[in-house]
Protein backbone atom coordinates (compact mmCIF):
# COMPACT_ATOMS: atom_id res chain seq x y z
CA UNK A 1 0.00 0.00 0.00
CA UNK A 2 3.23 2.10 0.90
CA UNK A 3 4.55 1.47 -1.79
CA UNK A 4 1.67 2.56 -4.47
CA UNK A 5 0.67 5.99 -2.06
CA UNK A 6 4.02 7.38 -1.29
CA UNK A 7 5.16 7.84 -4.89
CA UNK A 8 1.63 8.94 -5.50
CA UNK A 9 1.66 11.60 -2.76
CA UNK A 10 5.14 13.07 -3.36
CA UNK A 11 3.75 13.50 -7.46
CA UNK A 12 0.76 14.98 -5.80
CA UNK A 13 2.80 17.54 -3.96
CA UNK A 14 4.80 18.36 -6.76
CA UNK A 15 0.81 19.26 -8.34
CA UNK A 16 -0.42 21.79 -5.87
CA UNK A 17 3.25 23.39 -5.79
CA UNK A 18 3.63 24.50 -9.40
CA UNK A 19 0.23 23.59 -11.16
CA UNK A 20 0.62 26.97 -13.09
CA UNK A 21 3.79 25.67 -14.81
CA UNK A 22 2.30 21.62 -15.26
CA UNK A 23 -0.20 23.25 -17.73
CA UNK A 24 1.57 24.80 -19.76
CA UNK A 25 4.31 22.54 -19.81
CA UNK A 26 2.05 19.99 -20.99
CA UNK A 27 -1.13 21.86 -22.49
CA UNK A 28 0.73 25.18 -23.99
CA UNK A 29 -0.94 27.64 -23.87
CA UNK A 30 -4.35 26.39 -25.01
CA UNK A 31 -5.68 26.07 -21.56
CA UNK A 32 -6.04 28.32 -18.32
CA UNK A 33 -4.52 27.50 -15.57
CA UNK A 34 -6.09 25.01 -13.10
CA UNK A 35 -4.85 25.83 -10.17
CA UNK A 36 -6.01 23.80 -7.22
CA UNK A 37 -7.68 21.51 -9.61
CA UNK A 38 -4.91 19.88 -10.34
CA UNK A 39 -3.44 18.73 -7.20
CA UNK A 40 -6.95 17.53 -6.20
CA UNK A 41 -7.10 14.79 -9.00
CA UNK A 42 -3.43 14.02 -8.28
CA UNK A 43 -4.78 13.18 -4.97
CA UNK A 44 -8.07 11.67 -5.74
CA UNK A 45 -6.19 9.60 -8.23
CA UNK A 46 -3.64 8.24 -5.30
CA UNK A 47 -6.25 7.65 -3.51
CA UNK A 48 -8.18 5.65 -6.10
CA UNK A 49 -4.80 3.46 -6.30
CA UNK A 50 -5.21 3.01 -2.55
CA UNK A 51 -8.77 1.52 -3.13
CA UNK A 52 -7.77 -0.51 -5.40
CA UNK A 53 -5.32 -2.21 -3.50
CA UNK A 54 -8.08 -2.60 -0.79
CA UNK A 55 -10.19 -4.20 -3.29
CA UNK A 56 -7.68 -6.73 -3.91
CA UNK A 57 -7.04 -7.25 -0.60
CA UNK A 58 -10.40 -7.66 0.50
CA UNK A 59 -11.45 -10.27 -2.00
CA UNK A 60 -7.98 -11.94 -1.42
CA UNK A 61 -9.31 -12.38 1.97
CA UNK A 62 -12.77 -13.07 1.35
CA UNK A 63 -13.84 -9.74 3.49
CA UNK A 64 -17.26 -8.74 1.33
CA UNK A 65 -18.60 -5.75 3.96
CA UNK A 66 -15.78 -3.64 2.05
CA UNK A 67 -16.99 -4.42 -1.15
CA UNK A 68 -20.29 -3.41 0.13
CA UNK A 69 -19.08 -0.24 1.63
CA UNK A 70 -17.38 0.88 -1.31
CA UNK A 71 -20.82 0.47 -3.76
CA UNK A 72 -22.34 2.70 -0.95
CA UNK A 73 -19.27 5.25 -1.11
CA UNK A 74 -19.39 4.79 -5.17
CA UNK A 75 -23.42 5.81 -4.60
CA UNK A 76 -22.21 9.10 -2.48
CA UNK A 77 -20.00 10.26 -4.67
CA UNK A 78 -22.03 9.85 -7.90
CA UNK A 79 -25.01 11.59 -5.98
CA UNK A 80 -22.64 14.64 -4.72
CA UNK A 81 -21.30 15.05 -8.22
CA UNK A 82 -24.76 15.10 -9.99
CA UNK A 83 -26.52 17.32 -7.04
CA UNK A 84 -23.34 19.35 -5.83
CA UNK A 85 -20.93 19.56 -8.58
CA UNK A 86 -21.17 23.49 -9.97
CA UNK A 87 -17.46 23.69 -10.80
CA UNK A 88 -14.15 21.46 -11.23
CA UNK A 89 -12.77 22.94 -7.70
CA UNK A 90 -16.16 21.39 -6.20
CA UNK A 91 -16.16 18.17 -8.36
CA UNK A 92 -12.08 17.64 -7.29
CA UNK A 93 -13.18 17.97 -4.10
CA UNK A 94 -15.79 15.27 -4.09
CA UNK A 95 -13.33 13.04 -5.62
CA UNK A 96 -10.96 13.01 -2.90
CA UNK A 97 -13.53 12.57 -0.24
CA UNK A 98 -14.51 10.03 -1.89
CA UNK A 99 -11.18 8.15 -2.53
CA UNK A 100 -10.67 9.43 1.62
CA UNK A 101 -13.63 7.42 2.39
CA UNK A 102 -12.54 4.04 0.48
CA UNK A 103 -9.44 3.83 1.81
CA UNK A 104 -11.09 4.79 5.73
CA UNK A 105 -13.65 1.58 4.79
CA UNK A 106 -10.30 -0.82 3.40
CA UNK A 107 -8.69 -0.04 6.98
CA UNK A 108 -11.44 -0.25 9.29
CA UNK A 109 -13.12 -3.53 7.25
CA UNK A 110 -9.75 -5.35 6.11
CA UNK A 111 -7.40 -4.79 8.68
CA UNK A 112 -7.18 -7.21 11.49
CA UNK A 113 -5.61 -5.52 14.69
CA UNK A 114 -4.58 -7.97 17.11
Amino acid sequence: LLAALLPGLGLTSIFFLIPDLLTRTIFGDAYASLGIVVGLVGLATTLYAGINIWLNYALSVKRPLFIYTLVFVLALQTGSMFFLADDLTTIASIMVAGGFLGNLAGALFTLRIR
